[in-house]
């Protein structure tokens, strides 16, 4: 069994980027699609919610998703 994939942190410290941005800008939610380029690592589409706190509190919760997708073939003998 191998290690589960994890989101490269250069990705991370992008959304964390536009978090602290949109808690500058005192926005109430944002959400934001991305694909990396075509020469990075990762591969799949990345998602990022970030939502201010309850009566305006400031929220350090950022929720970050990604999808992997896995190709691969049988082996003859299965």
């Amino acid at each position: 069994m191998t290690d589960k994939p994890v989101i490269p942190d250069h990705h991370i410290a992008f959304c964390k980027a536009i978090a602290k941005l949109c808690r500058e800008y005192k926005m109430d939610r944002v959400g934001l699609n991305y694909r990396p380029p075509f020469q990075d690592t990762w591969r799949d589409e990345i998602q990022m919610v970030w939502e201010q706190g309850r009566h305006g509190e400031a929220s350090d919760k950022l929720s970050i998703t990604s999808t992997v997708r896995v190709h691969t073939t049988l082996d003859k003998t299965t």
